[in-house]
């Protein structure tokens, strides 16, 4: 939880405090140059790059035994210390791609859709989403987009829809709104800075699926921390490190490729 206020002591030995969470979500909006791009914007892809070429070799040892009294500790890396941020951050390295990026920096603005604060969401939509009614759900939509009054609904926390569907672990209905309908975007952050990939990552039971969906769509999402510096899978819960790394370690190739594609996207040397 990131404290919601910061005291300052004042001239008059008074306490002033300010919202941290507002002060970021303004700082993200200041640095919102051009137009954002949206979850399915195409990057360039033509780099020469194999998928023969991104084999790498994740460093596994035997489980610890219980050491003897007087026996000598050796040191020895095992699967299970490893973590899914440090997994992907090893693969990363490999090909010289940042495992983390500035999230204030003019790439991240312009790659993210503007921090608007608003109301609250359409409760017609909102009760759509939950009863899971795909029909009403593509009418309001389609009356909003004749009105022109389409846009990314949030709540009080600036959570999107697709940061509920992500935090809810709602595959279907996530997938529903961004490919069938494209009407929601994943390149959102909340007044916390999080993703829709933070909100799935840190649920109490990660739905691994529906993580992989968002990555595969949208992988630039793995290497953006929100305020506090929280890299989307270093919000996973250590109970659930060797089933994520597994998922990781079995979609390498989808997730991997499209990174690597972006190579110079990232800053990184060919």
């Amino acid at each position: 939880m990131i404290p919601a206020f910061t005291g300052i002591a004042a001239s008059d030995g008074s306490l002033a405090s300010f919202s941290v969470a507002k002060l970021n979500s303004k700082k993200r909006t200041m640095l919102t140059t051009g137009t954002p791009s949206t979850h399915n914007e195409s990057f360039p892809s033509s780099y020469g790059v194999s998928s023969s070429s991104m084999a790498m070799a994740v460093t596994t040892g035997p489980l610890h035994k219980k050491r003897r009294f007087g026996e000598a500790t050796t040191s020895t890396t095992t699967s299970s210390s490893v973590s899914p941020s440090e997994y992907v951050a090893s693969a990363l390295k490999s090909f010289d791609i940042p495992s983390k990026l500035d999230p204030y920096s003019v790439m991240a603005a312009t790659y993210f859709l503007p921090y608007t604060e608003q109301d609250g969401m359409d409760l017609q939509v909102l009760s759509a989403v939950r009863k899971q009614d795909k029909d009403r759900l593509r009418e309001l939509l389609l009356q909003q987009e004749t009105q022109h009054t389409r846009n990314e609904p949030r709540n009080q926390f600036g959570e999107t829809l697709a940061h509920l569907l992500s935090r809810w672990g709602d595959l279907d209905m996530l997938t529903f709104l961004v490919k069938d309908l494209n009407a929601i975007s994943l390149n959102v952050r909340d007044c916390h800075g999080r993703t829709p990939l933070h909100n799935a990552c840190m649920a109490i039971r990660p739905n691994m699926d529906l993580i992989a969906a968002i990555v595969k769509e949208a992988p630039e999402l793995l290497l953006y921390p929100d305020d506090a510096d929280n890299l989307p899978l270093e919000l996973v819960r250590c109970n659930y490190h060797s089933e994520c790394i597994k998922r990781f370690s079995q979609t390498k190739s989808t997730w991997m490729v499209e990174l690597l594609s972006r190579r110079r996207y990232f800053g990184a040397s060919d």
